[in-house]
């Protein structure tokens, strides 16, 4: 136990020292406009996926998670884009 705890302990403290204390910083607005393109997108590719593969109980499925993944993807772009 005190074996690893000490190395959880020195990877902690040792990739802590890999980040940047500097933030890519976009425009918020075009981040936000992204979110939600990739929002509504990734909910209606995600629901036409769920529902091919699954029928009717798929489609939900399918739209919460390309709802989730496009919101995330398209604020990463859009952050991207902007900085």
């Amino acid at each position: 136990m005190k074996k690893s705890f000490i190395g959880i302990l020195a990877a902690t403290i040792i990739l802590s020292g890999c980040g940047t204390s500097q933030m890519a910083v976009g425009d918020p607005n075009a981040v936000l406009a992204g979110a939600a393109i990739g929002s509504n997108v990734g909910g209606a590719i995600g629901g036409l996926i769920g529902d091919s593969n699954g029928g009717w109980r798929g489609g939900y499925r399918g739209s919460a998670i390309g709802t989730i993944i496009g919101t995330i993807a398209g604020a990463a772009i859009a952050n991207a884009a902007t900085a």
